[in-house]
């Protein structure tokens, strides 16, 4: 499955967040068809570790399989994140070039689709959008 670079631009509230929440689902059922095998890799840049916490708290409450991979992340979610064990992994920019590069790398050929939401919050990174 050959998939192109895509940006969309969403206003707040407009339910950008539903875009990654289910596209673990849907690219798995567009490689597989089957709607049981959730296989996928999604990674979530996330600014605003608050709001990562709330939106894994959620998602697992929903049975998804997500994780932040951040400060107080534990050794045995770092580990299985690296493993490709979760669906969707939320991380801070800083902990993406940082104190969890290591265990985003180990994921490179797991990981589908990067999606990076509250982008106006990255500062260093208005220059591209």
């Amino acid at each position: 499955m050959a998939l192109n670079p895509l940006r969309i631009i969403f206003l707040n509230f407009s339910g950008k967040s539903l875009t990654f929440h289910i596209a673990p689902f849907v690219l798995d059922f567009y490689k597989h068809g089957e709607r049981d095998l959730v296989d996928t890799v999604c990674l979530v840049i996330f600014p605003l570790v608050s709001l990562m916490k709330d939106q894994v708290s959620i998602l697992r409450e929903k049975g998804v399989k997500a994780v932040v991979l951040g400060p107080e992340t534990s050794e045995t979610e770092n580990k299985e994140a690296s493993e490709g064990k979760y669906n969707l992994v939320f991380t801070s920019p800083e902990a993406l070039f940082g104190s969890h590069r290591s265990s985003i790398l180990a994921l490179k050929s797991k990981i589908q689709a990067v999606f990076i939401d509250e982008v106006h919050c990255v500062a260093k990174w208005l220059v591209f959008f």
